[in-house]
């Protein structure tokens, strides 16, 4: 499928705005990555983010990854988050580009995406061109984020070609591998009590070779007690078939027994928090279905991982939890009837 150019300049228009006098402190920009490889041994999260504004505003790179050695070994994930004062680098409309020393190198046209990240130590590094072709998505967010709004585009497939150095470990990106994108923007404090969500996008494969993207979304306050509307987005073959939302989509979490610890990347809040615990949303088990169609998703987390984060100058934070792992699912939708599907999972619970 080929993405019109207008789609995708479309949502590089809702940018921070470019006078920085319009820019108000609290406001949000970021460009998300999430790429599966073909068998399920590498899963990657890679975020650029801009809050505030030129002058008083900062840039932050985050990147997980979770790594098997084989398909029955334990999933290991190293993570990293860099945050610098945003002062120097100028945003322009297109193309995108953002520089950070040796650190991130991005560029995004209205056709495609160019990144490169590498940490000094040499322990870690990934450089990509992508180019979407799934349909595209652009949503304003009706649910409050306090006083302010969020909203949101993304494509779950992406052509994809580069590489990435993993503790001297060379794993090639290609065609095989999935890759999504989103685009999110807003303005809202991380520490208000009514800024939360659960989030999360799989793709998997059928027993018949079908691919299949899901991509969840739930908007909810802090302790997720008052929620807005769920939104469930079908892919098969890159294409949007079917929206579930509402009433159409049940979410049941299941908790880790215990409170434990989780890892958190390091940051300005990480050492205050260190020796914190809590219980883990550790499945997801989601529910969608009308008079016709039904799917039901079962995501098991083999990994994860929390991000501390503060609001700019402003004492106020949030938790947001990173997990990733394995999905199961039974489709019965449209002519894809009592179809099994497995494949993998990127989640974020934010509370």
């Amino acid at each position: 499928m080929k993405v019109a150019k207008s789609i995708m300049y479309f949502l590089e228009e809702l940018k921070i705005p470019l006078v920085p006098d319009y820019g108000p402190e609290d406001w949000k920009d970021w460009f998300h990555y999430i790429f599966f490889s073909p068998d399920n041994k590498i899963r990657l999260l890679l975020n650029i983010s801009l809050s505030g504004k030129k002058g008083n505003g900062l840039i932050s790179v985050t990147c997980a990854i979770t790594h098997k050695d084989n398909l029955i070994s334990k999933p290991k994930t190293h993570a990293f988050m860099k945050s610098v004062a945003w002062h120097e680098q100028e945003i322009e409309k297109m193309p995108v580009e953002i520089k950070l020393d040796k650190l991130l190198n991005l560029r995004i046209t209205d056709s495609n995406s160019e990144i490169s990240v590498e940490l000094p130590n040499q322990l870690f590094a990934i450089n990509f061109k992508a180019l979407p072709y799934a349909t595209p998505i652009l949503i304003n967010e009706l649910f409050p984020y306090g006083d302010g709004f969020i909203g949101w585009g993304f494509m779950p497939g992406m052509s994809v070609h580069g590489k990435i150095l993993l503790n001297n470990d060379e794993f090639p990106i290609d065609h095989k591998w999935f890759c999504y994108h989103d685009r999110n923007y807003g303005r809202f404090r991380w520490g208000d009590k009514s800024i939360g969500w659960v989030w999360w996008v799989a793709h998997l494969k059928s027993e018949l070779g079908e691919a299949f993207s899901f991509v969840f979304h739930l908007g909810a306050n802090k302790d997720h007690s008052v929620t807005g509307s769920s939104y469930l987005f079908v892919y098969i073959n890159d294409v949007l078939v079917k929206t579930f939302m509402g009433a159409m989509v049940d979410l049941e979490l299941e908790w880790s027994n215990k409170p434990r610890k989780t890892p958190i990347l390091p940051g300005s809040m990480a050492t205050l928090f260190y020796s914190r615990k809590t219980k883990i949303p550790e499945k997801f088990k989601i529910i969608a279905k009308d008079d016709l169609d039904e799917i039901i998703l079962e995501l098991s987390s083999e990994s994860d991982s929390e991000i501390i984060i503060p609001d700019f100058q402003i004492k106020q934070y949030s938790f947001l939890k990173e997990l990733n792992g394995k999905v199961l699912a039974k489709i019965s939708l449209g002519l894809v009837r009592n179809r099994n599907a497995e494949g993998s999972f990127f989640a974020e619970y934010v509370h």
